[in-house]
């Protein structure tokens, strides 16, 4: 008569994990996927997860900026659109750097752009953080009227002085882009460092 061999339950349960170690060991085991990095931060919150399209705005030269240095910037959608910049001063001054600006979709763009020297943006005391926001439309974007610029005369710069603070340009832009179809627009931000003169 032959005895059947005693199973050690313990042992059993063990077994898999065992098996997993031999093979971690070995290199057979797949490794995980990578996590992809993080978004680009939107400091201000203007970014449309809802848009259709992408846009990106990115200092071109290394923070920070200097008062009376020009700011430059390379500017991008990945759609035909028309680009508006905005910056919010250390001060809490407003400017409207580009209007309606058309491009085609992933159009190497600059600002200031190459066609125009009257393009110019110099911040201004006090050092701080500059705050910048691109939006693109696919339509062109009705936003400023005659009685929000500070300075009507002519000749005037593309570069326009508006009579509203931060948080009211912010509201205006949120407001208006908001009665827009959701995949119609989108927007980027930064906010850069400003340091005294070079």
């Amino acid at each position: 008569m032959s005895k059947n061999p005693v199973v050690h339950w313990p042992v059993l349960l063990l077994l898999p994990l065992i098996l997993m170690l031999m093979l971690l060991v070995t290199g057979c085991a797949t490794p995980a996927p990578e996590t992809p990095p993080p978004a680009a931060a939107d400091p201000l919150s203007m970014s449309n997860p809802r848009a259709e399209f992408t846009v990106t705005l990115q200092e071109s030269t290394p923070p920070p900026l200097h008062i009376g240095q020009p700011v430059t910037f390379d500017l991008n959608s990945s759609a035909d659109s028309y680009l508006n910049l905005y910056a919010i001063g250390t001060s809490g001054n407003t400017t409207q750097l580009l209007t309606n600006y058309p491009v085609r979709a992933n159009e190497a763009v600059s600002f200031p752009p190459m066609t125009s020297k009257r393009f110019n943006y110099l911040p201004e005391p006090p050092p701080g953080k500059e705050a910048f926001i691109l939006v693109a439309t696919r339509q062109p974007l009705r936003l400023m009227g005659r009685n929000d610029l500070k300075e009507t005369r002519k000749p005037r710069t593309p570069v326009a002085a508006l009579k509203l603070s931060g948080p009211q340009l912010l509201e205006r832009l949120r407001e208006a882009l908001n009665r827009r179809a959701p995949g119609q627009w989108n927007a980027a931000s930064l906010q850069l460092p400003l340091a005294g003169p070079h």
